[in-house]
């Protein structure tokens, strides 16, 4: 053929040491057994990274248990370029879900930033979420300035029943 493949599995990384440039030997062989080889080097381009929203600490799907202390996620969201990211959207289960030291909607910033998510845990036997199912769903949007990257993460938790009984072993209310 007419191309040059890479192999399996093998990856070219602009960002690794040595990674603006590879260099290789071509070697071709005629119907008539002549052989002819070639050094080739091949420019990497660098491409614009989508920004990232790390999970620290917790969880991004969890069971829990009705009337529970709030449920805090720790989050990341950095931007391995460098750009300018803001978090663009939030959707869901917005009621019960609070961003707590994100950086504002839609405003751009260059750095890191660390921040929570904090889940408010309700009662099972009255499902609020969207569809009445205990399954209480948040997504994130973040977006970087340049590279018109835009990411979505969804945080999901299940609300989980406690058993009414109480302490002396009869039935009473949540």
């Amino acid at each position: 053929g007419n191309e040059i493949r890479l192999a399996q599995n093998a990856q070219i990384d602009f960002e690794a040491p040595g990674g603006e440039e590879e260099s290789l030997q071509v070697l071709t062989t005629d119907a008539a057994g002549h052989v002819f080889v070639k050094d080739v080097t091949i420019t990497i381009i660098d491409t614009n990274d989508p920004p990232d929203l790390d999970v620290l600490t917790g969880s991004q799907t969890e069971n829990i248990e009705e009337n529970a202390v709030p449920y805090q996620v720790g989050l990341r969201l950095s931007d391995f370029n460098g750009d300018a990211i803001a978090i663009t959207a939030v959707s869901g289960d917005t009621d019960f879900f609070t961003l707590v030291n994100a950086p504002a909607l839609n405003s751009f910033a260059m750095g890191v930033f660390d921040f929570s998510l904090v889940f408010d845990t309700p009662d099972f036997e009255d499902p609020l979420d969207a569809n009445g199912d205990n399954i209480y769903e948040y997504t994130i949007t973040i977006s970087d300035s340049s590279g018109g990257h835009t990411i979505a993460k969804t945080f999901q938790y299940t609300v989980t029943n406690v058993s009414p009984e109480t302490l002396n072993g009869t039935i009473d209310a949540d």
